[in-house]
């Protein structure tokens, strides 16, 4: 009787204790709100009256004699006490306190999926959901945003309290009336904004085109108040003119189109710093520079055109005095494109010389930082938005007036510093200007390509280069490597005449002297005894000095020239046998060639290895016999020339045949060694090299 009544005693005593805890808690629900703003705290107050039902229903229907059901109404209530104090706290996520069963892995299970912890799993994953949900509503949480894909607009509207801290913003795209709602979130944060779209057909043009025709315009202007940097390209171009934008911190605008420019310029109030314009992606593989006279129309009246210090990117310069009338600041960055004129550059008139010497003079800070480069080509790789820009080339002799170089001294050495290659003429223009000051200084330190093309006017006057080029060619010329000679079919001795076997001889750090030339073949097919005589070696190699200068590669191509018929379509010549020989200009079947005793020394000493192309449609017979000759001809080459490393030749069209194969026996006993590469070239080597 006395344990049963200690019993009842203990169980007295905890039902008093959990009525005091209820009526404690009960007064603390009373003062609960009953509705609340924030949709996270509403739902725990959701929580803690779904919990006192639960506990109101525990103890209507236990019989509170039970011991059990007094505990577990004790528990109850201990638990509703703590989410009531945890009312007002944020939700915080620790990751020390999800279940291990969430991270396992291993031959039985997967993560969540595995056969221990389910319950404490799914416990972490609601945990796990709120701290993703109270990030995603935290606006520090988005400073980058990135999206392709327009939401809903019902969604974009959730959005937009969570977006105003956001700095960066990129879209990609067309306009749509959720990313506008997106982009306008952040009009007192953003910072960097880029918007892009792919390429469009006509088609979809003419959609985006009235879609944004579409877009409702707002009443007032919307300012994008620390906005200084954008990139916008295709159909977002004129997305200022229709929602209203203004840009009073914007500096940096990268755009595509002359119509980018029309729309983003006048927006941004205090003026741009720089201007960046993309090359240009039209269809058809062409691109379209824009011009300094088209940029400087879109500036005027601008506050860009006081605060311009930038201008790169695709724009082309024609010597516009427009363009300096308007520009009210001095560029510290200026690239552009130098324009050609047919197979001379302008940079070889003096009168281009001026005007850039005029727009240098005008627009430039002493200091500036200066980029000239040649005409913008698509890479062919399949990719739109890759471009090559051509390396700046110059031409000489100049021709013009002397009046116009005067004082341009520092242009012209500036256009001399930055040329890749040289364009000379093979021949005195009758009003060229080599003789003034401001050439005769002149040096081409980082030119590494001399180019000639030679016409048919070598016959006629002014057949000799100008004196003060041939005297200067080590001075001007430096580092130039390479020489490309393109004779043409101008194959007589007097195409060296004049001083271009000057430029030959005196070249410094030549390494490739490459002569390409035309030649032409009789339509007649009857002749059987008609032949094809190639030179391995042109007759630009008698130039060389033997006693100086570096070992180099002599590159020689030849082009079997077309014929024409009757009435006059164009058609490949008739297929012949090809003789080799050693040296232009001499008799077809002699080793020897007529090659003297001084061009022996100037193969002894210079030459490193020779390079042949030959393009000529010929029948697989003729063929296989040029690849027969042309081994006999190189093992006798290397025999007589122990320099000699190597003798490359590329057939175009390439051979289907497979002349390695067939070859590589005879050239085993002939001691060469026989390399096939990918692109149809074979390299003769002697085994001497080798060993």
């Amino acid at each position: 009787m006395e344990s049963m009544a200690s019993s009842l005693r203990k169980q007295l005593l905890m039902i008093e204790q959990t009525k005091a805890k209820a009526v404690e808690i009960l007064m603390a629900k009373s003062l609960m709100p009953h509705e609340v703003a924030n949709t996270n705290t509403q739902t725990k107050v959701q929580a803690i009256r779904r919990h006192f039902r639960v506990w109101r229903e525990m103890m209507q229907t236990n019989s509170a004699r039970s011991q059990l059901s007094i505990e577990r109404a004790t528990q109850k209530l201990d638990m509703i006490q703590q989410k009531m104090q945890a009312l007002n706290e944020e939700d915080r996520l620790s990751l020390d306190s999800i279940a291990e069963a969430l991270w396992l892995s291993d031959g039985d299970r997967i993560g969540v999926g595995g056969y221990i912890g389910f319950v404490d799993v799914v416990r972490s994953l609601s945990a796990v959901s709120c701290a993703f949900r109270s990030m995603a509503k935290n606006p520090a949480m988005h400073p980058i945003v990135e999206f392709e894909t327009a939401p809903s607009i019902a969604v974009a509207q959730r959005w937009i309290s969570s977006l105003s801290r956001t700095t960066t913003m990129k879209i990609h795209g067309p306009p749509a009336m959720p990313k506008l709602i997106l982009l306008e979130a952040t009009t007192t944060s953003l910072q960097s904004m880029t918007l892009t779209s792919p390429l469009l057909t006509d088609r979809q043009e003419r959609q985006a085109e009235t879609a944004l025709n579409q877009l409702p315009q707002p009443d007032e202007p919307i300012i994008f108040e620390h906005l200084h940097a954008v990139k916008v390209d295709s159909t977002w171009q004129r997305i200022p003119h229709f929602r209203r934008y203004r840009f009073p911190l914007l500096r940096e605008l990268t755009c595509r189109s002359e119509n980018a420019l029309q729309q983003w310029v006048p927006a941004a109030m205090g003026g741009l710093h720089s201007i960046h314009m993309l090359f240009d992606r039209g269809r058809g593989g062409h691109t379209f520079p824009k011009s300094l006279e088209r940029i400087g129309n879109v500036m005027r009246h601008t506050p860009t055109a006081g605060t311009l210090r930038s201008l790169t990117g695709h724009v082309i310069f024609h010597g516009e005095q427009h363009f300096w009338a308007i520009l009210q600041s001095r560029l510290t960055t200026i690239e552009m494109e130098m324009p050609h004129d047919n197979d001379r550059t302008p940079i070889a008139h003096t009168s281009f010389i001026q005007r850039l010497h005029g727009f240098r003079s005008q627009c430039l800070e002493p200091d500036a930082v200066e980029v000239y480069h040649a005409e913008v080509r698509r890479v062919d790789n399949g990719r739109p938005d890759e471009f090559r820009c051509e390396e700046l080339a110059v031409g000489l002799p100049l021709v013009g007036s002397p009046v116009q170089l005067a004082g341009t001294h520092s242009t012209v050495q500036k256009l001399a510093n930055m040329a890749a290659k040289v364009s000379l003429s093979p021949f005195k223009m009758p009003n060229d200007v080599t003789m003034a000051y401001e050439l005769n200084t002149a040096v081409f330190s980082c030119a590494e390509t001399l180019t000639v093309k030679v016409l048919p006017t070598s016959y006629f006057p002014y057949t000799h280069l100008p004196n003060q080029l041939v005297s200067r060619i080590p001075a001007m010329l430096p580092a130039v490597r390479t020489f490309d000679i393109d004779q043409g079919t101008m194959n007589s001795d007097r195409t060296y005449e004049g001083g271009l076997h000057s430029f030959v001889k005196e070249l410094p750090s030549l390494d490739r002297l490459a002569v390409k030339m035309t030649m032409a073949v009789d339509s007649d097919e009857s002749d059987e005894d008609q032949i094809v005589p190639i030179a391995v070696l042109p007759k630009a190699i008698r130039h060389l000095a033997p006693q100086q200068g570096r070992r180099i590669t002599v590159a020689t191509e030849v082009e079997i020239e077309r014929v024409s018929n009757a009435w006059g379509v164009m058609h490949d010549p008739p297929s012949l046998p090809v003789r080799w020989g050693v040296y232009e200009g001499a008799g077809v079947g002699d080793m020897d060639m007529g090659v003297g005793d001084d061009v022996r020394e100037v193969i002894d000493n210079r030459v490193r290895a020779i390079e042949i192309k030959v393009s000529y449609n010929q029948t697989e017979e003729h063929a296989r016999q040029l690849y027969t000759e042309l081994l006999q001809t190189s093992r006798q080459m290397f025999d007589q020339f122990a320099s000699l490393q190597c003798i490359s030749y590329v057939h175009k069209p390439k051979q289907r045949w497979g002349p390695v194969r067939a070859l590589r026996q005879a050239a085993t006993q002939a001691n060469i060694n026989l390399v096939g590469e990918k692109n149809g070239t074979i390299k003769f080597t002697p085994v001497r090299v080798l060993e």
